[in-house]
């Protein structure tokens, strides 16, 4: 799968979308059966899907991302992967302007939490297996956060009607990501945060603090890319 999925990738980017779309139609039709494949191909025309340029055509690649998250979202036994599917599924819905079929797709948020991180650490911890519960710990700590900025992300689109809503959010956003050293961790997760805070900003009318943070997106952007390259010579 990684293979396929790697190759695939390489292709949308140096080779026609219809002549590549046509690949993956092939092996969706091969592999019907392999629900994490299909999820990852799904994946592949949410990412690519607007390189296709024509509005009609974008619409037909979400619209055939969506049918493959269904496919996954139905046939799988495997419950995490049911729920990717849920979610991307919706992504694509989001993507084809139909906002009241996501509500009736997700229904109401679960804040009940209980995610089972912190009993499967225990359960570690008791049976001295400290190692394993810092682990699993860790892991967790890192994808909420990932979550939290996401999150962030998209709040800032409903702070723009307040200027200084606006600009706190924003700040203890950035200083979560000083905390969490993002830029080491997780740089495009920053990049794209950076981005929608610089159009809040240009929205808002603040050009000092929108020059500010694109200047952050630069810099980080340019390391981010250093460090790419260097990982591409080295694999060489």
């Amino acid at each position: 799968m990684r293979k396929i999925y790697g190759q695939l990738s390489k292709e949308f980017v140096s080779k026609p979308i219809e002549q590549v779309l046509e690949h993956c139609h092939e092996i969706t039709r091969k592999y019907f059966f392999c629900y994490p494949l299909l999820y990852q191909i799904g994946s592949l025309y949410v990412n690519y899907g607007i390189m296709a340029g024509e509005k009609a055509k974008i619409r037909k690649i979400y619209e055939d991302a969506k049918k493959l998250f269904e496919c996954v979202k139905t046939g799988t036994d495997d419950i995490d992967l049911a729920k990717q599917a849920l979610n991307m599924e919706a992504l694509c819905m989001l993507s084809l302007n139909r906002p009241n079929d996501v509500l009736d797709l997700l229904g109401k948020p679960d804040f009940s939490m209980t995610a089972p991180e912190p009993l499967l650490a225990c359960a570690y911890q008791q049976l001295g297996k400290s190692k394993e519960a810092e682990e699993i710990l860790q892991v967790a700590v890192y994808y909420h956060m990932i979550v939290m900025m996401n999150l962030f992300s998209i709040y800032l689109g409903l702070c723009l009607d307040e200027k200084e809503r606006f600009n706190e959010t924003c700040q203890k956003a950035i200083h979560m990501a000083d905390l969490f050293q993002l830029e080491k961790l997780h740089p495009s997760i920053l990049l794209s945060f950076y981005l929608t805070a610089s159009q809040g900003y240009m929205k808002l009318g603040d050009t000092e603090k929108t020059l500010d943070i694109l200047e952050q997106y630069a810099f980080l952007a340019a390391r981010y890319i250093r460090y790419i390259c260097m990982v591409i010579i080295f694999l060489i």
